[in-house]
C-alpha cells in the first residue's frame, strides 16, 4: 500500500521513497507498507528530513487506530440509540395491547396502531412476522397465547436478552 502526501501550495515535486513500516505475516514473506512523500523543489534535505520525521512521529498506526476507534464509537452510539428507541416501541406496543384487551375503544386501537407502526421502524423481520401471527389469531385461544409467547421471544432476541 502506498500513501502519498503532498505539501499544499507546491507545484513541482520530486519523488522520494521511504520505508515507513514493515509488517511481518505468518508463514509469508515480509510485506512492506511504503510512505511516498513528495519533496518540494527548493526545500533542503534537512528541512525535508525534519518534515518526514514529524510525519513518522505522529505515526500512521496512531491515525489508523484513531479512525477505527472513532468508527466503532459512532457505531456503538447508533446501536445504543436504536436499542433505546426499539425498547420504547416494544414497551409502547405491549402497553397499548393491554389497553385494547381491557377496553376495546377507538382511542386504545389508535394507540395500538401508532405503536405498531413505530415498531415497524426498528423491529426485525421475525418480530414483524410474529406480530402479524398475533393479529391473525383469534382472541382467547391457545393460538393467540402461543403467538404472544413467540412475539415476546423474538422481541427479547432483538433486545439481546435471549
Amino acid at each position: 500500500m502506498v500513501i502519498g502526501i503532498q505539501v499544499p501550495g507546491v507545484k513541482h515535486l520530486r519523488k522520494c521513497l521511504f520505508i515507513f513500516q514493515s509488517i511481518h505475516t505468518k508463514g509469508r514473506a515480509d510485506r512492506t507498507i511504503e510512505l511516498l512523500v513528495m519533496q518540494p523543489q527548493g526545500m533542503s534535505m534537512n528541512e525535508f528530513g525534519a518534515f518526514t520525521s514529524f510525519l513518522s512521529g505522529i505515526g500512521l498506526g496512531g491515525v489508523i487506530t484513531f479512525l477505527i476507534k472513532h468508527f466503532l464509537e459512532q457505531r456503538s452510539k447508533l446501536r445504543e440509540m436504536w436499542l433505546l428507541d426499539y425498547k420504547a416501541s416494544c414497551d409502547g406496543l405491549l402497553d397499548a395491547y393491554r389497553e385494547v384487551a381491557l377496553k376495546d375503544s377507538d382511542e386504545s386501537k389508535k394507540k395500538y396502531a401508532y405503536w405498531e407502526l413505530k415498531l415497524q421502524l426498528y423491529a426485525s423481520e421475525a418480530v414483524l412476522q410474529k406480530l402479524q401471527e398475533l393479529k391473525d389469531s383469534p382472541p382467547g385461544t391457545t393460538a393467540r397465547e402461543a403467538a404472544q409467547r413467540a412475539l415476546l421471544r423474538e422481541m427479547r432476541k432483538d433486545l439481546g436478552f435471549a
